[in-house]
């Protein structure tokens, strides 16, 4: 019987499944107002709780190695899709971003340095997986348990707020954006040339999929070499080998595989809730909700006053800033559920892909997955 109960590759599979499904089941029903990641990932919280799933179910299925490859191969597509012009166009995104997370760090870390001392706000420090391990590990060496503790508990909790922020102003954006005329909503952003018909890779499924993982293998031989954030080299090799026509937006789908990694990224993300355990949150509950007090605050004060300056709407600059507390693929997938439910016509779709998701994605590329890798390192060091 405990054989037939073991939470082996099929039947973690199974449960995560089930879960996401039930999630976009919810998210439909309230045509999008709640994510269905979150619903996902919140009911896998409170049932780990319980007892009746382990925490560990990406490892104990043998997924955890798969998402590294599902999430390369999915950034290097979606580099695929943009131009070198588009990619160059985008600096106000990053520039508005990137000014947000310095400003959301700052205010944060350095307000509980007043109370809990230095070391223990650097748990706080935004920023996704990798900065959450530089954080933890040098915790561990100085003996600071507390960063430790706060680290964790803030690195699985700050999915639930970035969710439901980044999908309230998404949301608002994007309907604003249907609701222009016609004429108004423009064409969409320049795309990346058609991938050369190559006789060696056709556009057969195992042809597509072995050209993005050559473009992936290349980034990641470029980031080992040059110590550039893995994901980061991703796109851009993306936007590179579409414009020297050997990948384009259509060669992940030509794949065969885009449902499945999309599984692995989305189960990833739901799995990340079972690390906040009652215990952790009874523990370090008022220094958590001062941080996250503090980086709303300063999430509805500094990009709405970039944004003035920079040419964004007040949802769209409020969106961007979400960035610094999720990234690629969360902030992808909120955008892209929300057209979903905003529009059945293809082309409005895509026009929303263009003027939100790929912002979006540039946006956490920009803080997340580069810059507060590098402020982490930064901070790392004066914990002592």
């Amino acid at each position: 019987m405990e054989q037939f109960l073991a939470f082996d590759a099929v039947q973690s599979g199974a449960v995560l499944l089930t879960l996401l499904v039930i999630g976009d089941f919810v998210s439909k029903k309230l045509r999008g107002r709640i994510p269905a990641v979150l619903v996902a990932g919140l009911a896998f919280m409170l049932i780990s709780w319980t007892g009746a799933l382990p925490t560990s179910l990406m490892e104990s299925g043998g997924f955890s190695g798969l998402v590294t490859i599902a999430t390369s191969l999915i950034i290097v597509n979606l580099g695929a899709s943009m131009s070198i012009k588009t990619f160059i166009a985008n600096w106000k995104v990053a520039a508005l971003a990137m000014c947000t997370y310095l400003a959301v760090s700052v205010t944060v870390v350095g307000t509980l340095s007043l109370f809990l001392g230095f070391n223990t706000a650097a748990g706080t420090l935004p920023g996704g997986a990798m900065t959450a391990m530089i954080i933890q590990q040098r915790g561990a060496e100085i003996g600071c348990d507390d960063a430790v503790v706060l680290s964790v508990l803030y690195f699985s909790t700050k999915t639930i707020i970035a969710t439901i922020l980044a999908n309230r102003h998404i949301r608002r954006e994007a309907a604003r954006l249907l609701s222009l005329p016609a004429d108004q909503q423009g064409a969409s952003q320049s795309l990346a040339p058609v991938a050369k018909e190559l006789k060696l890779f056709d556009r057969s499924g195992y042809g597509n999929l072995c050209k993005l993982y050559l473009v992936a293998w290349l980034a990641s031989r470029a980031a080992t070499l040059t110590g550039v954030n893995v994901y980061l080299l991703c796109m851009i090799f993306g936007v590179l080998g579409a414009q020297a026509g050997f990948v384009d937006k259509q060669t992940l789908g030509g794949s065969g595989a885009e449902k499945f990694f999309m599984f692995l990224m989305m189960a990833n993300i739901v799995s990340g809730f079972g690390k906040a355990t009652p215990s952790m949150l009874t523990q370090m509950v008022v220094p958590l909700v001062v941080a996250y007090v503090l980086e709303i605050a300063m999430l509805y004060i500094v990009p709405p006053l970039l944004g003035r300056v920079l040419g964004f709407t007040r949802d769209m600059s409020v969106a961007l800033g979400t960035n610094v507390m999720m990234g690629f693929p969360l902030n992808m997938m909120i955008s892209t559920e929300i057209a979903e439910n905003l529009t059945e016509d293809p082309e409005q779709r895509k026009y929303l892909g263009d003027q939100i998701a790929s912002k979006m994605v540039i946006a956490g590329l920009s803080t997340t997955t580069s810059l507060a890798v590098f402020a982490a390192a930064l901070v790392a060091g004066w914990m002592v």
